[in-house]
């Protein structure tokens, strides 16, 4: 689906292609939420969350917040730049290479996070053993 072989997808081709993608999406949506608290896709209510995180004074969520939507901002400029390369270069795989360096990354974040929690609860731990 998403290798350029001709010029023209059909509808039903199209159909199936947005299907396989809001799925992807959707799972994204849940796999973050479920690991991270919050939702990657969804900008607006990042964006909106700022504005609550201004009025309460909190400044860790607002730098959260705002680190969250310019790394967003960021890939989604990346990714457009590197889709114009491949297509110049004329890689028909562009697109799916794209998907796999994003499931990496978010495969690595993942695990990162599993090593982070680990090691701070045993440096926890740890401290409390000391005292």
């Amino acid at each position: 689906m998403l290798i350029k072989k001709k010029r023209v997808r059909s509808h039903t081709e199209d159909r199936y292609l947005a299907l396989v993608l809001a799925t992807t999406a959707g799972i994204l949506n849940a796999m973050a939420l479920g690991a991270f608290g919050f939702f990657p896709s969804h900008m607006t209510g990042n964006a909106s969350q700022i504005s609550s995180e201004i009025s309460s004074s909190n400044m860790h969520s607002l730098l959260f917040l705002a680190v969250l939507i310019t790394a967003f901002v960021l890939g989604c400029t990346t990714a457009r730049f590197a889709v114009i390369a491949g297509l110049q270069r004329k890689i028909r795989t562009i697109f799916c290479l794209i998907i796999l360096v994003e499931g990496l990354a978010l495969t690595a974040a993942s695990f990162l996070k599993r090593y982070i929690t680990r090691l701070a609860t045993t440096v926890k731990y740890w401290y409390c053993w000391d005292i």
